[in-house]
């Protein structure tokens, strides 16, 4: 995906574009500048101002950004055509508004494709958001040739830095341009019978990370690994100096600014010592699990079915890195999803159930890696496994996990 330069911006974009003048102004509220000394406040506030233009708070206010059109390659040219999902009635009124606002925005018009991908309502939190179950369409979808890198290997190069700041996209794949050859592929129904296609990229498309991800280091172009990281539509600054970090984001502001790429104000974070990543808080010291995360693990009920218990280990493996032998915890539930394994809820496996959670409520912060530190490994091995973490000595004899590992012992060949 490249960027690309244009002349005449509102010709390239669409007829549906919101003038900034008729918005209301950015103001303080708009954004979360909480916990900031004074002068920094204020400081930041004019930053945040002078790009004004990098900002969007709503869907309307959203843009087809200044990048090649997003292409869908498939294996075949046979329309995928699928029934329509029903929307509950109470909920059709909230669909025909988010469909109205997607059509003003210009993200969505009116189609006559012989393709058809199902809608269907989610629920976030408080919110209800309007999602199309690209499934059958990605079946047949070839996979984009680009990779996005892990979120290990990113948040391991934060390593020194004081000063966070995470910037949140505003409803990024709809910022982007689909080929206009392509758009029919997208194609959906309404419960009135209205059809639809979008005219940017969406979010379920099988590419559509990979996209985004390509757009956002190649706009970030030298400041990628070099105090900006980026996971597919989260950015995250960092520095050792405030002076440093205003730099940063003047840059960072300007360059998607440039392209018409837009960040959703209210959702950013600015010059923080603790800043929420991806299901992490990032600090000076090392990164922890998000408080919010971990206390929704610990009201997850009790599995009744295997499903269930699939469900809680996967939300749980995410974070098993930060729990000392995690799978050792995790064997008497894990035991439950072997095959022709009658479901039997004991004492035993309640008592693991409980132990993990307590283990994620309570983790150890674990240390950014340190080029001038010492590395050791300590072991640990049991008749189940064989576990071990791996540490950052410092020059004050202080000893900090990095990260934690098990490995099953399922047989013993000697």
């Amino acid at each position: 995906m490249k960027i690309i330069t244009v002349n005449n911006y509102e010709d390239f974009s669409s007829n549906f574009l919101v003038s900034q003048d008729i918005l209301p102004p950015l103001t303080e509220k708009d954004f979360n500048l909480s916990g900031l000394d004074s002068k920094i406040k204020n400081r930041l506030f004019q930053l945040l101002i002078s790009h004004k233009s990098a900002f969007a708070r709503s869907t309307v206010e959203l843009s087809a950004a200044a990048t090649e059109h997003h292409t869908i390659s498939l294996q075949h040219d046979y329309p995928i055509k699928c029934p329509i999902y029903k929307i509950p009635f109470n909920l059709r009124n909230e669909f025909r508004r988010q469909i109205t606002d997607l059509e003003k925005a210009g993200i969505i018009s009116k189609s006559n494709s012989q393709y058809n991908t199902p809608a269907l309502f989610v629920k976030q939190k408080e919110k209800w958001r309007l999602v199309l179950d690209f499934r059958k369409l990605n079946e047949i979808t070839l996979t984009q040739d680009f990779v996005i890198p892990t979120l290990d290997d990113i948040l391991h190069e934060i390593s020194g830095s004081n000063y966070f700041s995470a910037l949140d996209m505003k409803s990024a794949f709809n910022q982007i341009p689909l080929h206009f050859a392509d758009r029919h592929k997208t194609a959906f129904s309404t419960p009135n019978g209205d059809k639809y296609e979008f005219n940017r990229l969406c979010f379920g498309l099988k590419n559509s990370p990979k996209a985004f991800q390509s757009i956002a280091q190649e706009v970030l172009g030298d400041l990628l690994h070099n105090g900006a990281l980026v996971y597919i539509d989260d950015i995250i600054l960092f520095t050792k100096t405030i002076d440093e970090h205003f730099e940063l984001l003047g840059k960072v502001f300007e360059r998607f600014e440039r392209i018409h790429l837009k960040f959703n104000p209210s959702k950013c974070q600015f010059l923080t010592k603790s800043c929420k990543f991806l299901g992490f808080v990032v600090t000076p010291e090392g990164i922890l699990i998000d408080k919010d995360k971990s206390v929704s693990i610990n009201e997850f009920p009790v599995p009744t079915d295997q499903k269930q218990i699939k469900s809680f280990l996967g939300c749980c493996n995410f974070y098993r890195r930060y729990i000392k032998n995690f799978a050792k915890r995790a064997l008497t539930l894990t035991y439950l999803l072997r095959k022709d394994t009658p479901f039997e809820w004991t004492s035993e496996t309640q008592e693991a159930f409980d132990d993990i959670k307590k283990a994620i409520l309570n983790p150890p912060v674990l240390a950014l890696p340190d080029q001038n530190a010492e590395l050791q490994i300590t072991t640990d091995a049991s008749s189940r496994g064989i576990g071990a973490v791996l540490e950052q000595k410092y020059p004050n004899s202080e000893v900090k996990p990095l990260y934690f590992f098990f490995k099953e012992i399922k047989s013993l060949t000697i």
